[in-house]
Formats: C-alpha cells, structure tokens, sequence
C-alpha cells in the first residue's frame, strides 16, 4: 500500500493493516521502494541539530514508521545528540495493530530505529473516556511496572477532553517540554 502521492523513490509501503499481533512482536513487514532511496539532507541535517525530537504519535506501521525506515533518516536518529521521546498512541483502531500495549508499540518501533535510540516513553495514564462502540477503539495500555528496557517511562494524563481517543496537543506538549526539562537538569 502507497501512502504517498509522491514520486516512487519517496515511497514507503507498509503491510501492517489487519494483520494480527501474536507474540512479543509484530507481525508485519515496512519497506521501501525502491529500497535504497536518496536522503532529504536537509531532513537528516535538522535531525542531528535538533535538542530534542519526538516519533510518533500515530499510527505506527502507516505514519510513523516509514519514514524511520530511510537509511539518512535512522542513522540521523541514531546519531543525533538530541533527547530523543517516543509518543505511544492513546488508542488503537482496528487493523492498527490489534493488542499492542505501549511496550509493544515500543518495541516494534525500536525494531525499526535501533534499540537505543529512544530516551523516553510518553505514554497516557488516562483510560477514562468512552466512544461509542460502532467505532472500536481500544485503549493503548501500560502500567509503572511495564518493561521498556533501558527507555524512561513518562505517564501523564494525555486524552483530549471532548475526543479521549486522540492526544490533546497542548497536554503532550507540555509533557515533551517537562521531559526535556528534566533531562537536561540530569
């Protein structure tokens, strides 16, 4: 599947849609075409200038991982000097993969850009809001005893008030600043 309408060697495909989870990692696959892409030295250059830089949140084998995947753009994160966060979803739809928590969102995406590329974890504490049925979201969970490995958990209530099931802007922004606040003071 195509998600974009540029040219082909800007192209990242993914076959992560209604495919079922199972085990301790994904079941699905992301490439590109063609597999060797050129660079946006630009894009590469912001990332390695940058302090500090979030992946995610969104859906994790449509948006946010593709574009990890191009060689400039992971070896720009792995060698980036930046305080690096990662932003697990609030929910998951059906067909994004079902059943991951927040580890396993981390997981798959530390299996794409390296193990020790994320710092932190946001993750939303908040499981308070409801939608109706008919749209079958599920809550992306963790608690303070999850493992993420050498990656810092940070939970904070991140729901938008009038939709629970996205991010409120203004709260995970306030939580990326606090983050980087916190990391730099050391």
């Amino acid at each position: 599947m195509t998600w974009s309408s540029a040219p082909a060697w800007r192209t990242a495909r993914s076959s992560a849609v209604n495919r079922p989870f199972s085990g301790s990692q994904p079941n699905a696959d992301i490439w590109l075409d063609p597999t060797e892409p050129p660079v946006n030295q630009d894009a590469a250059d912001t990332i390695l200038d940058a302090g500090v830089f979030v992946i995610g949140p969104g859906s994790l084998y449509t948006s946010v991982m593709p574009n990890r995947v191009v060689p400039g753009i992971s070896d720009a994160l792995q060698r980036s000097r930046a305080i690096r966060l990662f932003g697990a979803n609030v929910a998951i739809w059906p067909g994004e993969p079902d059943g991951f928590d927040a580890v396993q969102h981390h997981r798959a995406a530390c299996e794409y850009i390296g193990d020790d590329v994320v710092e932190f974890v946001l993750v939303n504490n908040n499981h308070a809001g409801t939608l109706p049925t008919e749209w079958q979201p599920a809550a992306v969970l963790t608690s303070e005893t999850d493992d993420f490995g050498s990656t810092q958990l940070v939970m904070d209530n991140l729901l938008h008030a009038e939709d629970p099931y996205h991010h409120d802007s203004d709260r995970l922004a306030d939580l990326v600043i606090r983050t980087a606040i916190r990391a730099h003071a050391g």
